[in-house]
């Protein structure tokens, strides 16, 4: 019978008592194994109906009709909506919308800043009909400069430089999702601290946010999905299966890109992450006891996240579509 890599013995937040030289053993023996498969396929992201599914949220938050709870609930966050409400529909309309008020500052600097980010909104947008989609998707999250007229240029050069850069990470995430994963992996408790500091950090500053329970259980959620990863017991299936959700986590850039909006937006990982669990539940590609074995609360908080999320595929359309990329992604890496 194979036995765990793991001892009972704990010495660190994400893993038991393992050298570094068999964790770099164990990273390099994944790579060789599934590193060529873990990439998010974001070829297959149907951004526009992802896209519509968002202004349907903001739409029902307005007039609240058709929403269900679970829309109301997270569109109730105050983290969370005006991001959205604010954000640009089109490569065009934040050109637009830019254009004068650069022109009216008569700012060297701001001009120059303004024409890198043109030029960078230009080759992301060229590249081609998929990429395009996927960039005007994330304008949904991006402040309304119109938000800022009245501040100095030295703040507007600042804001577009911070969107350049932003534009620079998009396109790094396009080429590459799952480079991050492996680096993770050889330093996980690194990755863990300073997920639980964010995520308490937050806590403080929304302590009556609806959400905290969930979110809190995300740094557990990591270690329970690292260690499921380095696990001798699991299939190579239910690793591709972990790996992919970690890649999905460790990206700042995702469906509600925390990298924009802040923690709130980790809710789409935690999903990701619990419908994973979910499925390899269902299609026994890993036992209960397995996952207990790992999990660092109760059974009974497991089964009730897991819960949460089918809640969120069945009843939300947004989350719904995340759910049928999941599928999908998965149908795409085995054939």
């Amino acid at each position: 019978m194979t036995t765990s890599i793991y001892s009972q013995d704990q010495s660190s937040y994400v893993l038991d008592d393992i050298s570094t030289e068999q964790i770099d053993l164990e990273v390099k023996k994944l790579k060789s194994d599934i590193g060529r498969q873990i990439d998010l396929p974001l070829d297959l992201v149907p951004f526009e109906q992802m896209k519509s599914d968002l202004q349907k949220l903001i739409k029902n938050a307005d007039e609240s009709e058709g929403a269900s709870p679970l829309n109301l609930a997270l569109l109730s966050h105050s983290s969370f909506l005006p991001v959205l409400g604010n954000g640009y529909q089109s490569v065009g309309e934040m050109i637009q919308s830019v254009e004068p008020v650069v022109e009216q500052r008569n700012d060297s600097q701001l001009t120059k800043a303004f024409l890198e980010f043109k030029k960078k909104i230009a080759k992301t947008s060229k590249s081609n009909s998929e990429t395009l989609a996927m960039l005007e998707y994330f304008l949904l999250f991006s402040p309304s400069l119109l938000q800022f007229e009245e501040e100095s240029s030295s703040f507007l050069i600042r804001f577009l430089k911070s969107l350049t850069e932003m534009l620079q990470r998009f396109m790094a995430m396009v080429k590459k999702s799952s480079e991050e994963i492996w680096a993770v992996l050889k330093n996980p408790d690194a990755y863990y601290l300073r997920l639980r500091g964010e995520l308490h950090e937050f806590q403080r500053s929304h302590p009556n946010s609806g959400w905290m329970e969930y979110l809190l259980l995300i740094p557990d959620l990591f270690r329970l999905f690292v260690r499921l990863l380095l696990e001798t017991r699991i299939s190579k299936e239910s690793k591709l299966q972990v790996a992919a959700a970690l890649a999905y986590l460790v990206s700042p850039i995702d469906f509600i890109p925390e990298g924009f909006v802040g923690p709130i937006g980790y809710i789409d990982d935690a999903f990701v992450l619990c419908a994973t669990l979910s499925d390899m539940l269902q299609e026994n590609r890993t036992g209960k006891g397995l996952l207990m074995e790992h999990w660092a609360g109760t059974e009974e908080t497991l089964d009730h996240i897991m819960e949460v999320s089918k809640g969120f595929s069945e009843n939300v359309d947004f989350f719904r579509g995340i759910y049928t990329w999941l599928q999908k992604s998965r149908t795409s890496v085995s054939a």
